[in-house]
């Protein structure tokens, strides 16, 4: 079995811990090696069909992420190849990014990292809590069930909006549909958005979502930028319609440093880093050797993308 890992989606210790788990494989980081190549370890944007002619024996991709948008799944799944990706990896550190992001926001502690810098003694006495609250959840995968699940303990009821009408951990209610969508929207305190981009994800929430808000409600997006009109969140914003934005991910990425939403009030922004943790490599690395594991011995993989 000959596998080929892209280099900017691997520490070196980890691609050396691969080897020595697997000394009878032969990996390569060479694009330009690609005979006998049976599988490729790559960021999703990789996944194309340029890249993808250079592996005649190619049967498997595995996306090194949880986001898979940027691959051409069509031409993937058209020449039979497999297709993972790293679901269930991340799930741990976003969640708990979604509680930054609210709190920072209802606790106003951007205002008061200014007050400290100046001296200031400026208490804000009306600060709203997360106790009590309504919490939409769009998207009811490992993150939206991880994030539920953790509301739990803060007192909040949780609903769900998802494309199947499943049961998923941590949520009081499941909800699909245009309907559904709306009903999220409009009843939430917070609307918290974890859904992948996708032909039918792309700009879900915009200005007719937007206005279904409650004035004291706050959005977090840490699924995609492209998932959130990012003008309407603007304008909304500028003319107070919601309260406040945590985003983790923008349009574009980096975010302009002129953009207004780096001024606007109520705005909690970190650049595509809810992910963050040292316990995430050693996750990857699991899955990985999972796979590996399972491919030698000819059973199915974990994480399959399906059709």
């Amino acid at each position: 079995m000959k596998i080929f890992i892209e280099p900017r989606m691997i520490t070196l210790k980890h691609g050396d811990q691969l080897r020595e788990r697997f000394p009878k494989i032969a990996f390569t980081a060479d694009p330009e090696d690609g005979e006998n190549v049976d599988a490729l370890f790559c960021h999703p944007s990789y996944a194309i069909k340029e890249n993808l002619d250079r592996y005649p024996s190619l049967s498997w991709v595995q996306i090194m992420m949880a986001g898979f948008n940027t691959a051409d799944l069509r031409e993937l799944f058209r020449r039979g190849i497999t297709v993972t990706n790293m679901k269930d990896i991340f799930h741990l550190s976003v969640a708990e990014d979604v509680f930054t992001k609210i709190l920072a926001i209802n606790r106003n502690v951007r205002h008061y990292f200014e007050m400290m810098h100046s001296g200031t003694w400026e208490p804000i006495r009306h600060e709203p809590e997360i106790y009590g609250s309504l919490v939409g959840i769009l998207g009811a995968g490992s993150i939206g069930s991880a994030v539920a699940t953790r509301m739990k303990s803060f007192g909040a009821q949780t609903i769900g909006w998802r494309r199947k009408n499943a049961p998923s951990g941590g949520f009081d209610e499941i909800v699909t549909g245009r309907y559904g969508l709306e009903k999220v929207m409009a009843e939430s305190d917070y609307v918290v958005i974890t859904l992948p981009l996708s032909e039918e994800t792309d700009h879900l929430i915009g200005a007719r979502e937007i206005d279904l808000m409650k004035p004291n409600a706050v959005i977090i997006n840490v699924g995609r930028g492209e998932v959130l009109d990012q003008e309407a969140l603007v304008e909304a914003l500028r003319h107070g319609k919601i309260r406040g934005a945590g985003l983790d991910v923008t349009t574009p990425e980096p975010l302009p440093a002129d953009h207004p939403l780096w001024h606007l009030p109520g705005v909690f922004i970190t650049p595509h880093n809810a992910s963050s943790s040292p316990f995430v490599w050693p996750r990857i690395v699991a899955v990985l050797e999972q796979n590996i594991a399972l491919r030698l011995a000819g059973k199915t993989l974990v994480n399959i993308v399906e059709e």
